[in-house]
C-alpha cells in the first residue's frame, strides 16, 4: 500500500495517516534496515512525482469552468468563465513541489559563469604580470613606507 500509494504521487504523511498504516518513522525505519525496500521506495516516489507532474499538465490543458459572485448595489452579479487564477495556483504548487522533492529532475537548472575582463580567462596569481603604473604605485608605496620607518625611528631616537 505504501509503494502503491507514493507511485500515485501521495506523500508519505498522508499515506500512514491511513487507519492500519504504520508511522513515517516506521517506515524509514525500515529502509534504513532493508536497502532493497529503500530502493522500491525511491522508485516509487520517482514515479509520483512523474504523475504529480503530469497532473500538473492536465491542470493547464484543462479549462474549469466557476462563478464568480460578485454583490453590486443594484443586486448580485454573476460572471462564469475559466477558473484561470485557480488552475495557475494548483499547477504552480505541483511544480514548486516538484522542484522541492526532486530538485535533480524538476528544479530550474542554474548555472554561474565567471570570467576575467572582457570575457576573457580569470587571470590568476601566478599568471599575473603588473603594469609599469602597478609597478610605479608599488615603487610608491615602498617608498612611502621607507619615509615613514625613519620618521618613527627618529622619534624614537629624540626621545
Amino acid at each position: 500500500r505504501v509503494l502503491e500509494g507514493l507511485s500515485m504521487g501521495t506523500p508519505l504523511t498522508l499515506i500512514c495517516a491511513e487507519e492500519g498504516m504504520p508511522s513515517p518513522k516506521t517506515i524509514y525505519n525500515w529502509m534504513a534496515e532493508d536497502e532493497g525496500l529503500s530502493s522500491r521506495i525511491a522508485r516509487a516516489r520517482e514515479a509520483g512525482f512523474d504523475r504529480i507532474a503530469m497532473e500538473a499538465l492536465e491542470i493547464a490543458d484543462t479549462p474549469q469552468e466557476g462563478v464568480e459572485r460578485t454583490d453590486t448595489p443594484d443586486g448580485p452579479r454573476i460572471k462564469r468563465g475559466d477558473m484561470l487564477g485557480h488552475r495557475r495556483l494548483q499547477v504552480e504548487t505541483r511544480l514548486k513541489l516538484l522542484a522541492k522533492w526532486d530538485p535533480k529532475r524538476y528544479g530550474d537548472k542554474i548555472t554561474q559563469e565567471i570570467s576575467g575582463p572582457d570575457g576573457g580567462p580569470i587571470q590568476t596569481v601566478e599568471e599575473y604580470r603588473p603594469t609599469e603604473a602597478d609597478e610605479a604605485i608599488l615603487l610608491r608605496i615602498a617608498a612611502k613606507r621607507d619615509e615613514i620607518r625613519k620618521s618613527r625611528e627618529a622619534e624614537e631616537d629624540a626621545e
